[in-house]
């Protein structure tokens, strides 16, 4: 995901919805490999507004 994202020239890249339910750091880094920008790991109930800048908070 990481070295399309790059190569997309994304900004922000957020990571939400990976089966199965593993929140283990390594999983996450794996998928960012190749992505140089910043990065958001998805949380239950976490909201991400959109525009510049991001922001994130938890679902009200």
């Amino acid at each position: 995901m990481g070295a399309v994202a790059q190569a997309s020239g994304v900004k922000t890249l957020v990571l939400s919805h990976l089966a199965p339910a593993d929140s283990s750091e390594g999983r996450w880094r794996r998928a960012q490999k190749g992505y140089s920008g910043r990065a958001v790991v998805g949380k239950d109930l976490m909201w991400l507004g959109a525009g510049s800048p991001v922001s994130a908070g938890k679902a009200r």
